[in-house]
């Protein structure tokens, strides 16, 4: 997304994106619509989530594998995966940071390697 609009993406649901430019501050005013918009979308999600604990808790279920199906789409699978994700980022930009000081370091030696050369 950074890449087609030069913009980081704050918010995104089907009624409002918000993409940050980074050049400027942030408006009051929209950041104070994403808060609220996070917090509907946050309050909506706990609605959900505990709809489906009453609705699980009618039935009774005792095979293990059944249980453990019944996350697909909840809110802590969706907080598991922004977790991870964000942990993916950050070791994704590790390594980049440290491929990029290769990169400078095999630069470095190669300008030594052709002063020597040159010397000779």
């Amino acid at each position: 997304m950074q890449n087609l609009t030069g913009g980081v993406l704050l918010l995104r649901n089907k009624f409002l994106i918000i993409l940050y430019r980074g050049k400027d501050f942030v408006p009051s005013e929209v950041a104070k619509v994403v808060a609220e918009r996070e917090m509907e979308l946050t309050r909506c999600q706990l609605q959900e989530e505990t709809a489906r604990l009453k609705a699980s808790e009618a039935f009774s279920i005792t095979d293990e594998d059944s249980v453990n199906s019944g996350i697909v789409g909840t809110l802590s699978r969706i907080s598991a995966y922004s977790l991870r994700n964000r942990e993916h980022k950050k070791g994704r930009l590790r390594f980049e940071v440290q491929l990029e000081s290769e990169h400078k370091k095999t630069g470095k030696e190669k300008i030594r390697d052709q002063e020597r050369r040159c010397i000779l």
